[in-house]
């Protein structure tokens, strides 16, 4: 008898537990400017405050381009403001050329946590000088379908 309480005792413990595990969800993150950035963290888990998780995926704007994404979004330690910036890695395909490198875009945003909506976005194209402008209609949420295919 107490051997199958401590079974029982254990698998409860056992459901509890994953119960409270974060789940895992493809993400979408849009600064709202006028330089255009759509990018889908792949498998990414909220921080909690005072963390950071990091931004790995594609960035769909541009269906022409392949477009990968690096980068962090922090929760700052009161919990109210998600920090979020990532690079996107551009490579274009010519066909008298191949494929070209060009350069990356610097994707930055401040959004209000938990609502992640009308936060503060900008986009920068890096070693050029010329800034996408800023927004005040940056958002960010689970990616709707959640399966978006790699282009």
């Amino acid at each position: 008898m107490r051997r199958s309480s401590r079974t029982v005792v254990l698998a409860l413990g056992l459901v509890m537990s994953t119960g409270a595990v974060a789940h895992a969800l493809n993400f979408c993150f849009n600064p709202g400017t006028v330089t255009p950035s759509l990018a889908v963290a792949e498998k990414f888990k909220k921080p909690a405050k005072g963390r950071c998780s990091p931004i790995n995926g594609i960035d769909i704007s541009d269906s022409t381009n392949r477009r990968l994404v690096t980068g962090t979004a922090c929760l700052n330690s009161a919990g109210d403001t998600l920090l979020v910036a990532y690079t996107v890695h551009i490579y274009a395909f010519n066909t008298a050329v191949g494929v070209q490198d060009t350069p990356p875009l610097s994707v930055a945003m401040t959004l209000p946590y938990p609502s992640l909506v009308n936060g503060v976005g900008f986009v920068n194209l890096q070693n050029s000088g010329v800034g996408g402008g800023g927004s005040t209609t940056a958002h960010a949420n689970p990616c709707i379908p959640q399966n978006i295919p790699i282009p």
